[in-house]
């Protein structure tokens, strides 16, 4: 507060009851104001803010950035929100549009690049082109999506993704043999549903979690069972809710857990008994050759005790 009286205690204290449970917040009414602001400039405290006898009048306070130390009036209700804002990572990760520029042409010029040298290198140029069409399309389509700007050069760096579908059609059928081993498919997609359903209920169970994305996040994590806490349930509700949560996420760990084990050793099993056949099979092999021999054998002393007669 600007001063110890006339109510402006009062409106400072509701403020910090608003701003604690988000934000850590001091409050201080000892000495004059730019006093204090020093005093939380020493400290590192990044916003101060101010409540004077205009509070009384709009429902204003001074807001002071610490880093500027510019200040401006700000409404009650939208303190908590500006400076949710103010805070959030993302604010800082925010970089100009001419660097999306930049990064779009050195893209197109890595596949123009790539494509000119891996032709220069190759005896037969046309069929390595025939077999790297998608190069060239994102060559000719890249110009004009590059000088029309905007979020259509976006575009470049997913059509790259479509050269991986035949690597992805490849694998699908190891992975299917994979997934339907030991129910293991089926164990995957009983804890997908468990972690969506979590997450659709948590947002409706406890007011702290505003949007379903974010009950998703917290369903995630938390059958994941790594917690991150940047989402966390306050009611008594969502807290028993979590609890089930975490215990149904053991569980599924331990089936996941045993399945790929009973996996391995069902491989294992399968390498061993094909390593018998192949051993039975080269011993028949042997008894058979072995048999032909005798009779081979057998055959020769028969002529020999033939010719011994006639002698």
């Amino acid at each position: 507060p600007l001063v110890k009286k006339d109510g402006l205690p009062e409106i400072a204290r509701n403020i910090v009851e608003r701003l604690k449970w988000e934000f850590n917040v001091t409050y201080d009414e000892k000495d004059a104001v730019g006093r204090r602001y020093r005093r939380q400039d020493a400290v590192g405290t990044p916003f101060c803010i101010t409540v004077d006898h205009d509070t009384l009048k709009d429902n204003t306070v001074t807001i002071r950035y610490r880093d500027t130390m510019k200040q401006k009036r700000v409404k009650i209700d939208e303190i908590l929100a500006l400076i949710k804002e103010e805070v959030d990572v993302k604010n800082w990760l925010i970089y100009p549009a001419t660097f999306d520029r930049f990064t779009d042409w050195g893209i197109w010029l890595f596949f123009v690049i790539e494509t000119a040298v891996l032709t220069s290198l190759v005896e037969n140029k046309l069929q390595y082109l025939r077999n790297n069409w998608m190069n060239l399309l994102i060559i000719a389509t890249g110009v004009p999506l590059l000088w029309g700007g905007g979020t259509h050069a976006a575009a470049l760096r997913t059509l790259r993704l479509l050269l991986m579908m035949p690597l992805l059609l490849n694998t699908s059928a190891t992975v299917r043999k994979i997934l339907t081993r030991n129910h293991l498919g089926t164990t995957l997609l009983v804890a997908l549903t468990f972690t969506l359903m979590s997450g659709v209920l948590i947002a409706g169970i406890d007011p702290t979690i505003e949007t379903i994305w974010q009950g998703i996040w917290w369903a995630w994590v938390t059958v994941a069972t790594i917690g991150y806490g940047d989402v966390v349930p306050q009611s008594t509700a969502g807290k028993v809710f979590g609890a089930v949560v975490i215990l149904f996420g053991l569980g599924f760990f331990s089936l996941l857990t045993a399945s790929f084990s009973a996996y391995f050793v069902s491989r294992g099993e399968i390498e061993i008994e094909e390593e018998e056949a192949e051993e039975i099979y080269r011993l028949k092999d042997i008894v058979k050759r072995i048999e032909t021999m005798e009779q081979t054998l057998q055959r020769i002393e028969d002529r020999l005790n033939k010719d011994r007669d006639k002698i």
